[in-house]
């Protein structure tokens, strides 16, 4: 079950990616025995995703002045993008419409709208879709440059 985690800072609330699989405890990460150790250092230091309550509604930030590139990337039904990973950017990946299964080192998690990942530098990653199309947001952290990508696996042969 995915449950959002907040941490409270000055009153104000901050949802920490892949809520549900780590929580916010004291002050301090703690895991929910779902394998993402290696995620728990680079998620406290992920501290621009933040989200407010307004009178009219809400607003969620992504990035605060950092060197950054987003997409929105659309990956059709049955498809998966390569297993790969990057040497010199993180990226954060929040799922807008659909459902997939999320590859991050070595946990496959289901997502569907609102699931968020961060995935840290030299980590590999892959989403996959079932029977509907997917729509994710993007934002990649660092020197951003398409050559980074280093496919570990590939079902279009490009590895």
């Amino acid at each position: 079950m995915v449950q959002e985690a907040h941490r409270s800072q000055g009153g104000k609330k901050i949802k920490p990616v892949l809520a549900g699989l780590v929580k916010w405890h004291n002050g301090g990460l703690q895991n929910r025995g779902r394998g993402f150790d290696s995620l728990i250092p680079c998620m406290e230091k992920y501290e621009d995703k933040y989200e407010e309550k307004r009178p009219w509604g809400k607003f969620e930030r992504f990035t605060l002045n950092r060197l950054s590139t987003v997409k929105i990337i659309t990956v059709e039904p049955e498809q998966q993008l390569s297993l790969q990973l990057h040497h010199n950017r993180e990226e954060f990946w929040r799922i807008l419409s659909g459902e997939a299964e999320v590859i991050v080192g070595e946990e496959t998690v289901k997502a569907k709208k609102d699931s968020e990942f961060f995935i840290p530098k030299e980590t590999k990653h892959s989403i996959k879709t079932g029977d509907s199309r997917v729509e994710f947001l993007e934002i990649s952290f660092g020197q951003f440059d398409e050559r980074d990508e280093i496919r570990l696996e590939d079902k279009y042969g490009r590895a």
